[in-house]
């Protein structure tokens, strides 16, 4: 005698994903992460990465560790642009560092070989289309793989261990670094650094926290500063660094992207975003589209009149560089774990062994979101019987309504069954 037991969950969740990368126009395929709010001080952390094969409408999980369990923060995202199935993902030096997948996410192994186990955690991640390679920043310390996160070298000593730092993706030798008010540059790929000059006057209650260099233009450069003082606004620069600094219509900007063609946009600090088709000569606004606020979070590499954000708290995308936008409903997938394979037990007739198990059935309820209630709560045993059902406590009325898991037994099956029981009880 034996029995299967399987559990599982189904149906789609609503889903607010982030997007990280994707290939390029016409690709259906993105990349996303979530953002969780942790405390005023560590501000947002990048949790999980999932995937889209459908142009954000539905979204898998992808596991880096065993499914299940939490996996490594995401702190940088990189796809390859010469093969869409060959990407990394940065994380803290306790999560692994750097992973690695080359089959579009379906399975990853850390590639770290060279990187310091302590330290500073990851604050730039990137894989430069100049030369191809990958570099990583911790702290002060930089790094560079040439082989695809094989093996990788150490490759600069920063000034500081600010996080405000950006290689021009043309020409990747060119590299700059900020620290508070002060604005640095390397000629050489990080072998050696000069001080260039102060964004704006030093001991300023402000200091650069974002930067940029012009894709095709490594001597254009956009920094913000930040800090809630009277310099706090983004600048720009047209001499490598060199002074004069001019005073954007920005007051903030936590992030830049930048292309080979199309425009450069600005995310601000909180929802919205700004964009310049002329090197930052004249800049267009968006907050709010339809009494809603907008952020983005992705630009097409190769249509960047494609940009990704979120709307209302709903991943949306606009084709026009953000004048006008389309909400897409996406789902997730519940995967909370790989699927569990089938559990057999089997049991010899007139064993005199027994077997328990603790069995939880769960489902979704249509329409309520992602909630998920626990219908029936048993424990079962087996002895040379047949199965026992024993509710647990506390189970309540409600959990008891749900059919048995396991198979009743017609009525006869059940009167031999108590007959065995008082024949047994007299043979004692």
């Amino acid at each position: 005698m034996a029995a299967a037991l399987s559990v599982g969950l189904w149906g789609q969740v609503k889903f607010t994903p982030s997007v990280l990368a994707l290939p390029g126009t016409p690709s259906q395929i993105l990349y996303a992460t979530t953002l969780v709010f942790r405390n005023l001080d560590a501000g947002y952390t990048h949790q999980g990465v999932f995937r889209s094969t459908d142009a954000g409408l539905t979204w898998t999980p992808l596991y880096l560790t065993e499914a299940g369990l939490p996996q490594p923060t995401v702190l940088g995202f990189a796809l390859d642009p010469n093969s869409s199935s060959r990407m990394f993902m940065a994380t803290t030096l306790a999560g692994g560092a750097v992973w690695k997948s080359t089959d579009s996410g379906n399975t990853w192994v850390k590639a770290a070989s060279g990187l310091p186990a302590k330290g500073s955690d990851p604050d730039y991640f990137a894989l430069n289309p100049g030369n191809g390679a990958l570099y990583l920043k911790l702290g002060n310390l930089l790094y560079k793989s040439t082989d695809g996160a094989a093996t990788w070298t150490p490759r600069s000593t920063l000034p500081g261990n600010s996080f405000s730092f950006d290689i021009n993706p043309t020409f990747p030798s060119r590299m700059y670094y900020g620290s508070n008010e002060a604005f640095y540059r390397s000629d050489d790929e990080g072998s050696t650094w000069s001080f260039v000059s102060y964004v704006v006057p030093p001991l300023s209650l402000d200091g650069i926290n974002a930067m940029v260099s012009d894709y095709s233009n490594k001597t254009l450069v956009f920094v913000s500063m930040g800090g809630g003082g009277p310099d706090n606004a983004v600048y720009r620069n047209i001499n490598s660094g060199e002074n004069p600094w001019d005073r954007m219509p920005i007051t903030y900007a936590s992030k830049f992207f930048t292309g080979p063609t199309g425009p450069l946009y600005a995310n601000s600090g909180t929802p919205g975003f700004f964009r310049t088709s002329n090197q930052g000569g004249s800049w267009t606004s968006y907050d709010l589209v339809n009494g809603q606020l907008i952020s983005l979070s992705a630009v097409d590499p190769r249509s960047r009149n494609i940009v990704w954000g979120l709307l209302g708290g709903q991943l949306a995308r606009s084709i026009d560089s953000g004048d006008h936008w389309q909400t897409i409903a996406a789902t997730l997938r519940p995967t909370l774990s790989k699927p569990a394979a089938p559990l057999t037990i089997s049991v010899e007739q007139g064993s005199t062994s027994a077997v328990s198990l603790n069995v939880r059935a769960g489902h979704s309820r249509p329409g309520r979101g992602d909630s998920v209630r626990v219908r029936r709560a048993a424990l079962y045993d087996f002895d040379r019987w047949g199965w026992n059902r024993h509710p647990l406590a506390g189970s309540g009325r409600r959990r008891q309504r749900g059919k048995p898991v396991c198979r009743q037994l017609p009525p006869d099956s059940l009167a031999r069954r108590r007959q065995d029981r008082r024949s047994d009880s007299i043979r004692r």
